[in-house]
C-alpha cells in the first residue's frame, strides 16, 4: 500500500513488473524487499534534497552577514 505515504515515483511498480519477470525466470525478489529498497531510495532523495537546501541557506545567511558587516556603521551612520 504504497498510496497511503504519498510516494509519487514509479520505481515501486517497475520493481512489481520486474519482480513477476525475475520470478517467472527462477529469481524472486519479496515484496518486503521492494518495500525496503524504495523506502531506501525515498530517503537517500530526501537527505540529498535537505543537504542542497541547507548549503542554499548557509550562503545566503553568509551573503547577509557581509551585507551587515559592510553597510553596518561606515556608511549608514
Amino acid at each position: 500500500m504504497p498510496w497511503i505515504f504519498g510516494w509519487k515515483f514509479t520505481t515501486y511498480k517497475r520493481d512489481r513488473v520486474y519482480g513477476q519477470l525475475s520470478h517467472i525466470q527462477g529469481r524472486h525478489y519479496s515484496n518486503t524487499m521492494i518495500m525496503f529498497s524504495h523506502i531506501m531510495a525515498v530517503a537517500v532523495q530526501n537527505m540529498i534534497e535537505i543537504f542542497f537546501l541547507a548549503m542554499c541557506m548557509a550562503v545566503i545567511r553568509y551573503h547577509f552577514c557581509l551585507l551587515k558587516q559592510r553597510f553596518s556603521r561606515d556608511w549608514l551612520v
